[in-house]
């Protein structure tokens, strides 16, 4: 997944998002990705350099979407996976 391209819409932050959720790597929008452990293997779930480009990624999120966590939550409740 690439996380180095800026987010510049609300199209983008919406699809960062779902591509992050689509490769099983979403968490909460308010926590930082260098803090994030990926439950199965207990290890972080990005690198460091990872975790800095998601970081700057979801700080343009906050910037398009008033609120985040609502779109992620919608993805992991809803039936339709499409």
């Amino acid at each position: 997944m690439n996380y180095s391209t800026p987010i510049t819409s609300v199209a983008d932050a919406e699809g960062f998002l779902f591509q992050l959720y689509q490769h099983g790597r979403h968490f909460h929008p308010e926590d930082d990705a260098q803090n994030i452990i990926n439950g199965a293997t207990g290890q972080p779930l990005f690198t460091y350099a990872e975790a800095e480009q998601v970081n700057n990624r979801m700080y343009e999120v906050h910037t398009f979407m008033p609120d985040p966590c609502a779109y992620l939550l919608d993805l992991t409740t809803s039936t339709d996976r499409s």
